[in-house]
Order: C-alpha cells, then sequence, then structure tokens
C-alpha cells in the first residue's frame, strides 16, 4: 500500500533551527535517559537500552515542561517518535506532518522505536502502571485504512508483529490495549480514540486522552518494551507521551488501558 510522495519535513529544510520555545524538548538518543524521565522512581531503573530504532532523526526526547498534561511523577517525561520527538510543540500548519527517518522494514512497520526499561520490582508490589497519550497524523484522512500507526507495551518479552498491507496488529502482551481488545492506534474507537480536540495544542491532528496502562506483576527483576511505529510506510508521524512508570500494591490490578 503506497501513498503519494510528499515532501517531508527533513526534505524541505523546517528542521533547520527551532524556535527558542521549543528548546523544552530535548531530542536525545540515550536509552538511559528517556527511561529515566519515565520511571517514577529512580530506584525502580535498572537498566535500558533500544532494541530497535531508525537510523537517523529525532525519534526520542525527554522534557521538563508542563505539557499536554505531563509530567505525571517527577520533574520529567519521555517521548517515543515515529517522526520527530522534538515537533511536538509546533502549531498544527500542516496536514501531512512527515519526517522519514529511513528506518528499516521491521516486523511489518517502518521507523519503529523500541525502548527496553529494565526494572527491579521491591517486595510487596504487585501492579505495574504507566501514563501516556498517542498522538498521531494520521487522522482524519487514513482511520480505517493499512496506515494504522500504535503504541505498544510489553513485559518481560517483545514479540508484537503488523502486516505490511493492512491494518492488522498481532501483539498478544501488550499491556497499553482497550479492555475490549483494540490497541490504542489510529483505528481506535470510543473513550479510547484519538480526535482533534485531544491534540489541541500539539502539531498533531488527533491524540487520545491521557491513560494509564497497568498489568500484574511479581517482584524482581523484569524488562519493560515501550514501541511506537509508522504502519505501512514512513509517512504521517506519530508521537506517544510517557511518565509514570511504577511498580506499586494498588489492587485490584486489571490489564489493559484505562483512563488516567
Amino acid at each position: 500500500m503506497h501513498r503519494l510522495p510528499i515532501l517531508t519535513a527533513a526534505a524541505t529544510g523546517a528542521l533547520a533551527l527551532a524556535p527558542a520555545a521549543e528548546a523544552k524538548v530535548t531530542p536525545t538518543h540515550s536509552a538511559r535517559s528517556v527511561a529515566r524521565a519515565i520511571v517514577a522512581s529512580p530506584q525502580l531503573l535498572r537498566g535500558a537500552s533500544w532494541v530497535e530504532h531508525p537510523p537517523r532523526g529525532n525519534w526520542a526526547a525527554t522534557s521538563t515542561t508542563r505539557y499536554v498534561g505531563f509530567p505525571r511523577s517527577g520533574p520529567s517525561f519521555g517521548l517515543l517518535s515515529s517522526g520527530s520527538a522534538r515537533l511536538i510543540g509546533r502549531p498544527d500548519s500542516s496536514g501531512s506532518l512527515s519526517t522519514d527517518n529511513d528506518g528499516p522494514l521491521y516486523r511489518g512497520t517502518r521507523d519503529a522505536v523500541v525502548l527496553r526499561i529494565g526494572i527491579d520490582v521491591p517486595a510487596g508490589a504487585r501492579c505495574l502502571s504507566l501514563r501516556f497519550r498517542f498522538l498521531s497524523e494520521e487522522y482524519p484522512e487514513y482511520v480505517h485504512t493499512g496506515f494504522n500507526d500504535a503504541f505498544i507495551a510489553e513485559l518481560d518479552r517483545t514479540r508484537w508483529t503488523a502486516a505490511t498491507g493492512g491494518p492488522r496488529i498481532h501483539a498478544p502482551g501488550n499491556f497499553a490495549k482497550v479492555r475490549d481488545g483494540r490497541l490504542v492506534s489510529v483505528n481506535g474507537a470510543g473513550a479510547f480514540a484519538v480526535t482533534r480536540d485531544r491534540a489541541r495544542g500539539t502539531t498533531y491532528d488527533a491524540g487520545t486522552r491521557r491513560l494509564r496502562a497497568s498489568r500484574p506483576i511479581t517482584p524482581g527483576r523484569h524488562d519493560v518494551y515501550l514501541t511506537i511505529f509508522d504502519q505501512g510506510d514512513h509517512q504521517f508521524d506519530s508521537t506517544v507521551v510517557l511518565d509514570g512508570l511504577t511498580a506499586n500494591r494498588r489492587t485490584p490490578c486489571v490489564s489493559g488501558a484505562s483512563l488516567d
């Protein structure tokens, strides 16, 4: 499936110099820096690494500026993007914001970013949770098409796959899904769908509400995998804002995404 070629931000030079106000979003390729911005407590963080990322571009960032309801815990939050994370605060002056990071085909997707965060879950903790907000440029033109960009969160194993020519995404371990089984994606529905109003103040055409992903967990060492990607091609970017990764005693601990 292909869309007509468009001029990307990189091709037009739009990424040259950001206005001073945008310096509050700091691009980084340091997995540990992004993980520190996401994890609620330094004691929880054991390590971090990239499982997959494009060969170029600003696909990850951190920020200490209060924005779209973040940070939720501590002074900072993290961002992962299939395009350029640093562009989130720019005016929504384009209906086709696209940054081709030259990501190879990965599990059926392009420009995929997969962050592994190693955590040490303390004794007595039984519930893992993460706050997030998904934003995308795919709306409204490509809702219910094969360009179904999505955010996926997994524990201890990452094994999602996606169709190259359609909207199908198989992610059996995803705990950021809606409780009816749907993913948080461009094709989402109901209270968890992307809408134009929910992206107000960002450069994106639509976004979700602020959400919380949860699942039961046991004490000890674990790995959390956080993924975003372009499905179908490199065009029309999506970004996820992330914070408040924690392990706590909350009961009941119901797997899936809920309104935060």
